[in-house]
């Protein structure tokens, strides 16, 4: 019964260290992806991480929403005009408490500290141009390849 739980345990404490692919939100905009069109054959493509696989999750991330946005254009490749990536740290601290008791004239007091928070976010953003033809111009990244290296290590 116990190797059980402890299984369970480590499945879901893994489960929750994998960047999700989905679309960033107002409630969690930190983590996935987000695109502005600059115009019908241009978008800045960005995906964010702030879970412990960040570092290579985030320029899949990137590349897969790229492809998929080329795919539904009907274009079948991108080339990468722009590529920008960087990673922060932010920390802050929950409030501490000081409680003190004066016995016989001398006081005597307790300090807790606050907890400290640290959130380590990574980003990568990528500005592409969707083409056709991606397999006859030099640097292109043909959609359907990069959808299918990249859309499996998100399952």
């Amino acid at each position: 019964m116990k190797k059980l739980i402890f299984g369970l345990v480590a499945v879901i404490a893994l489960t929750g260290c994998g960047t999700p692919y989905k679309a960033a939100t107002m409630w969690d905009p930190r983590n996935g992806y987000s695109e502005v069109f600059l115009d019908n054959t241009r978008a800045v493509v960005s995906f964010s991480s702030t879970r412990q696989d960040r570092g290579e999750a985030v320029v899949r991330g990137v590349m897969l929403r790229a492809a998929e946005l080329a795919k539904e254009r009907g274009f079948d490749g991108f080339l990468i005009i722009s590529d920008s990536g960087n990673e922060s740290t932010t920390g802050f601290s929950t409030g501490g408490t000081y409680s003190a008791t004066t016995i016989g004239g001398q006081t005597f007091g307790t300090m807790t500290p606050g907890i400290p928070i640290i959130i380590s976010q990574a980003q990568h953003r990528i500005t592409v141009q969707f083409i056709s033809g991606a397999d006859r111009i030099t640097g292109a990244f043909k959609a359907d390849d990069v959808i299918r290296e990249n859309k499996r290590k998100f399952q």
